[in-house]
């Protein structure tokens, strides 16, 4: 069985506090404290993929890269296929965020390339990021994010 169809596949992050599970192709994010007691599940309207349609390369993603930091989640949400997404991966992703208890705070547009591998400094609310192809120090991507605090 290849896990990554898995329907219920996804991404898991923590810190001392909250354990936050991520899902790739349901628009679907579960907070949960440190003894996995849910919080509260975030779920939106969303077009996703149906489990057949996981096989190819149409299968739309919704949440595939995030960070947990003290304060907020941050998750990058594509809503596209992969293979629409790599086509446009020069076009700008959605940046949401969410407080610890799973209240949506903001959300962002970030033009230009999309990050894959990203941590936020809080102080700053200053993201930091690279993207897929190259070298992580001749491809660092940067944003500010205004409105937090």
């Amino acid at each position: 069985m290849d896990y990554s169809l898995d329907p219920d596949m996804g991404n898991v992050y923590a810190n001392e506090s909250r354990i936050v599970f991520c899902y790739g192709y349901k628009k679907q994010i579960d907070f949960m404290d440190i003894n996995f007691n849910l919080i509260k599940r975030v779920t939106f309207d969303f077009d996703a993929s149906d489990v057949s349609v996981l096989a190819s390369e149409n299968a739309k993603v919704s949440y595939a890269y995030g960070h947990l930091g003290k304060r907020y989640l941050y998750a990058l949400f594509f809503g596209t296929s992969w293979k629409e997404h790599n086509a446009n991966n020069t076009r700008g992703t959605i940046l949401e965020v969410f407080d610890l208890d799973g209240n949506p705070v903001i959300r962002y547009h970030l033009d230009g390339k999309r990050p894959v591998q990203f941590a936020v400094d809080e102080e700053t609310f200053t993201l930091y990021g690279s993207i897929e192809d190259g070298d992580p120090e001749d491809n660092l991507l940067v944003y500010k994010l205004k409105g937090l605090s």
